[in-house]
This record gives structure tokens, sequence and C-alpha cells, in this order.
């Protein structure tokens, strides 16, 4: 545990200087950092004070170094493919203003290729207006709010769009029969089905589902209702059913991070989620990115942490740019998928890619990398 504090202590000192992996057989690529460390509040942390993980989730809790920590590994597996990269890293935190402009007075930030930025959402717009009128890509890993594209050209929007969750069901489950059942967040679905003109039911939390289902048709039911014990009523309904049309059951995301609710109650039935970010960690390039960070950092990369999406935003993000803008075909993200699009010229790039994972005798398996 000290090991691991005074490494993320060390990260945290050292960013406002700057990092530079020099190669001379090609041409140096320049990429910025805006991280959010908090490093004063950590390191007023007490390290004796930090016996349990989930004191360690609180203290990081405002902090991004997770994935600053998985950004360098990236960096260094980029530059062992013989890529020229200069990182340049600053810590931004709340609400300073005046440092991100002293910032973008560098002449070396001016001129970068690449900015990464994980800010605040009232520091976005900020780093977001530099990287407009420097005409340099900025991208924004974590955030969900689609407004900060709007009428910047340079921005890219990892955080999936909303209609991705519903277009890869519509994508994967062809001319399903679609059941929505329950009213909470279920205008993420109604949404894309109305503008596509994609047929289905609606079914309130109160009621069944069981009566909508089809004997003839590939039946695929979006669970949203608001309180978890509906989950719990209908499977055990269900699994005394002798005769019952095969469904396929869309969870939520936060139902399987609720300790709360025992997910083999669920077990019998087929099971699905959409995840912007899902990481398996039983994969073979995530069982090597987890080896290099446990070696480096003493703890586990995890997505509540950001290692897994500091390192994809970084491998990406230098391929495009190291590719003039053509996207890496040789990588497979560790945790997202990853499909930007723009409506309008004017406005930046959102990712519509979400991964649907299937959920089978509680093991996980994604379904489209």
């Amino acid at each position: 545990m000290k090991r691991f504090l005074t490494i993320l202590l060390l990260i945290a000192i050292l960013t406002p200087y700057t990092w530079a992996q020099h190669k001379t057989d090609s041409q140096q690529i320049t990429v910025v950092y805006l991280l959010p460390l908090n490093s004063s509040v950590i390191e007023q942390s007490k390290s004796a004070g930090m016996k349990e993980s989930k004191d360690i989730d609180r203290t990081f809790a405002k902090s991004v170094i997770g994935f600053w920590c998985g950004a360098q590994i990236a960096l260094d597996e980029l530059s062992e493919k013989g890529h020229n990269l200069k990182v340049i890293a600053r810590e931004v935190n709340g609400d300073d203003s005046v440092k991100i402009e002293r910032i973008f007075e560098e002449e070396d930030v001016r001129n970068a290729q690449l900015i990464i930025a994980p800010v605040t959402k009232k520091m976005f717009p900020i780093v977001a207006a530099h990287a407009k009128e420097l005409r340099i890509p900025v991208v924004n890993p974590l955030s969900p709010n689609s407004e900060i594209v709007e009428g910047n050209p340079f921005v890219y929007k990892m955080f999936p769009h909303p209609d991705a969750k519903a277009a890869a069901l519509v994508e994967h489950f062809e001319n399903a029969h679609f059941i929505i059942w329950g009213n909470h967040q279920s205008e993420e679905y109604t949404r894309y089905f109305n503008e596509h003109d994609i047929a289905y039911t609606v079914v309130d939390e109160e009621s069944s589902f069981t009566s909508h289902l089809k004997s003839d048709a590939d039946n695929v039911v979006i669970a949203c209702p608001a309180h978890t014990n509906a989950y719990a009523q209908v499977a055990n309904m269900l699994v005394n059913r002798s005769r019952m049309p095969e469904f396929h059951w869309v969870l939520p995301e936060s139902l399987l991070n609720d300790n709360g609710f025992d997910l083999r109650t669920l077990s019998p039935f087929d099971l699905y989620f959409l995840s912007g970010f899902f990481a398996d960690d039983q994969g073979e390039d995530a069982q090597v990115f987890c080896d290099k960070y446990v070696r480096t950092y003493s703890t586990l990369p995890t997505v509540k942490n950001f290692a897994y999406q500091g390192y994809d935003a970084t491998y990406f993000f230098c391929e495009l740019i190291i590719n003039n803008f053509h996207i890496p075909k040789d990588f497979t993200p560790l945790c997202c998928k990853l499909k930007f699009r723009r409506g309008d010229k004017a406005n930046g790039f959102e990712n519509y890619g979400v991964r649907l994972v299937q959920l089978k005798h509680l093991q996980y398996t994604i379904i489209n990398q």
C-alpha cells in the first residue's frame, strides 16, 4: 500500500514538467494532457489511514491518477513501436481558468498535435475554445454531455451518445420483437426506435412482460424498472413456469454494480447489458495490460479508476494522429467500442459505440468488440 501511494504522489508532483520520449526515425508528435489529479489533497492524506480499498476509493474519488497511469503504459508501448512522442502533462484542478490560460501561452502547447483533457465540466469549454483557435484535436474521455461537441469540429467525445445503446441492440438482434419494461431511462430506447421506425412494446414496471412475449419471434426485453426488487419478483415467477417463449433480457449496467442485488437470481436466463466502458480482464490483451500496470503501480487497473480509459484514449488517438486521421486497424480498445460520427461539419465527433456484453452462468462475454 505504501509503495502504491508513494508512486501516485510522485506522479502527481512530477506532472507540471514535460516528459519526452525521443526517437529519431519518425516525425515527432506532441501530446498534451490536462489532468485533474488533485495532488495536494492526496498529499495531505495520511498513508496510515488507508487500510482498506474503500479508503483509497474515497481519497482518490476526484482524481484521474488512474487515467494517467494507464496513459503512460500506452505511451511506453507506442514509443517501443518507434513512434516519436513528446508528452506534456499539466495538473489542472477545480476551476483554475487562469492556469489554463497560462498553459496555452506555452509555445510547445500551442504547437501540439493532440490534447487529452479529462477535466471538469466547467473547465472543458475553456480548453475546447483554445483547441479550436489553435486547430488542435481535443479529446474528452469521460464527459457524457453531448453539448461539448456543438460548434467545435476539433472535439472528440469518447463517452457514447445516448442513441448508441438502442443502435447496438438493433444491430445485433436483427428484426427482433423489442419490449421495453418499465419507464426508468426508457427514453434512451424509445427515441431511437421512433426515429428509425422500429416497432416496440412498452410495459409498465408493475405489469409482467411475459404476456407480450411471442413464441415465433426473437424477443428482446429491455429492462428499465426503477426498483431492483422488480427483477427478483419476475425471475422467481418465471423460473417455475414450464412453458415460456424464449427471450433475451437486457439489464441496466447499474444493476451489475449493485452490491445489494444478487445476480444469481437471474442466472437461469439469457442476460445482456450495454456498457460504454467495460473491460474483460480475462482477455489476453487486458491481461498484458494488467500485468504491466501491477508491476509498475502495485495495484490493479479498473474502469472505475479510469486506468483502462487512459490507456484506450492515449493509444487510439495517438495512432489516429500519427496515421493522418486514419482509424487504427491493429488496435482493439480494452474497455470501449469507438465509432466516431458527427452530424454536422460545424460540430465535433461523438462516439456511437457501446459494448454489448452477455452474462451467462455469471461469466461475461463481449459480443461486439
